[in-house]
């Protein structure tokens, strides 16, 4: 029981629904996992849950060197959804991607369409781009879907990172060609020079997990590994030895792009905020996946993935603003609302501001200080506080966690959860990479659906 693996196992009820192993259960039988001996419970151990949880088998894996993932929420503002489907054999590389629209939410899809591929070679120079624009949020002051997409090109030095945005006026099924999001000046994509300085070593940046539309009629939207201004302190860059890719030092922080939708145009007017970052002794990757959310009196909450170091364990990070986006306040360790902190690996986390008021936040939260992306597990649901901006430690429900056939690299991350419209559910969309030992790609692509207590 290295670092503490296997002590959160449990048995789970399962029974047989349509063909597919199904597994309904209440998220008390997690919270009712042993602890070793002296150890404090932690706090999904003991609390009363929040949901009860069915699991199911959305896309079942039938290559085991062939992940299925999906991508499922709303793009408009009644009952239309969006699927993307793809299958993953590299890390990060989605390959065959396809979109399915449904307008009865969910009861049917229309026709599967292929997406682009998601790589590119520009002057032998390798390049991942974003199949379908992700995330995604329909504005209804413009009555447009806005996404944003990534354009990640890689040499044997660094990686290089750029954002841009795209419209569809009719709930995703054609975009606006992409532009390019900017916070400095510099110039545009030269497929003929793709490393032009002037294009690569200006506006880096990686799209958030989510877009806030914001009460005062703004869309903000966070980018992560954007350059810090040149006379910042130094972010002490030294501690990279174990690194495999160099990381430009600069491309460190984080800020917020507040879009205002301008009629005349036909399009939004961006503005950037001022960035905020950690020093890699801090966090090794800076600030990485952000979230954000509305708090009371328009206050704007983002939290942040980071790395552990040899200084720091592994947490969530978080800033507040009280101007919409503009500005942050200083960048600290994200709490429970009693003050204690808690460990999280490198992994995403995501917000749903539910219909019934409350603020929800789903991530990884660890018994123990993780390394790097490990462990990615249990996956846990947690109120926010919506005055303060802390988890709330009372109550945090842990939807899945390890069990004993899994492999110890299972992984209940990388997903997005929204609420049904007409239930009232949260719908998770997982695909449970390395719950086979012979291959983390041997995977199947879950639902789960969670019915408030």
């Amino acid at each position: 029981m290295e670092n503490g693996f296997l002590r959160r196992i449990i048995p789970m009820n399962s029974r047989k629904v349509s063909g597919n192993a199904f597994s309904t259960f209440s998220a008390i039988l997690i919270s009712s996992a042993v602890t070793f001996a002296g150890e404090q419970p932690q706090p999904w151990e003991v609390n009363d849950p929040l949901v009860t949880i069915e699991k199911s088998i959305f896309i079942e894996c039938t290559d085991p060197q062939a992940a299925p993932l999906c991508v499922l929420g709303y793009i408009g503002p009644d009952l239309d959804r969006y699927m993307i489907r793809a299958v993953e054999r590299v890390d990060d590389v989605h390959a065959k991607p396809r979109a399915e629209f449904s307008g009865d939410n969910g009861r049917t899809w229309s026709v599967s369409v292929p997406l682009p591929d998601q790589i590119h070679q520009y002057q032998g120079i390798w390049s991942s781009e974003s199949s379908f624009p992700s995330p995604v949020i329909y504005d209804p002051r413009s009555r447009m879907a806005v996404g944003f997409t990534l354009r990640q090109m890689k040499t044997e030095e660094r990686y290089y990172h750029t954002t841009y945005y795209r419209l569809s006026p009719d709930l995703g099924r054609t975009w606006s060609k992409p532009k390019q999001v900017q916070y400095e000046s510099g110039a545009a994509f030269d497929p003929e020079n793709p490393l032009q300085p002037g294009y690569s070593d200006n506006n880096q940046a990686y799209p958030g997990l989510g877009t806030l539309l914001h009460s005062n009629g703004t869309l903000i939207h966070p980018l992560c590994l954007v350059n810090i201004p040149r006379d910042a302190p130094d972010p002490n860059p030294h501690k990279l030895h174990h690194w495999h890719i160099h990381r430009d030092s600069r491309s460190i922080g984080s800020l917020c792009m507040i879009g205002g939708w301008n009629p005349n145009r036909n399009d939004y007017d961006w503005t950037a905020g001022s960035p905020v970052w950690l020093p890699r002794h801090i966090s090794l990757r800076g600030l990485n996946e952000p979230d954000i959310a509305e708090l009371t009196e328009g206050r704007v909450l983002v939290v942040w993935r980071g790395s552990n170091t040899a200084m720091t364990a592994g947490r969530k990070w978080y800033s507040i603003s009280s101007n919409g986006g503009r500005t942050f306040s200083d960048v600290q360790p994200w709490t429970y609302d009693n003050g204690a902190r808690f460990y999280s690996s490198a992994s995403p986390g995501n917000f749903l501001k539910h219909s019934n008021g409350r603020l929800y936040w789903l991530g990884n939260v660890c018994h123990s200080p993780p390394h790097g992306n490990h462990p990615r597990y249990p996956l846990i649901l947690g109120e926010v506080n919506q005055r303060t901006g802390l988890l709330i430690r009372h109550s945090l429900t842990a939807i899945d966690d390890r069990q004993p056939h899994h492999s110890e690299a299972v992984q209940f991350s990388n997903c997005k959860f929204f609420e049904d419209r007409e239930t009232h559910a949260i719908e998770i969309y997982l695909t449970a990479y390395g719950e086979h030992t012979d291959d983390w790609r041997h995977a199947n692509c879950y639902k789960y659906t969670l019915t408030l207590n």
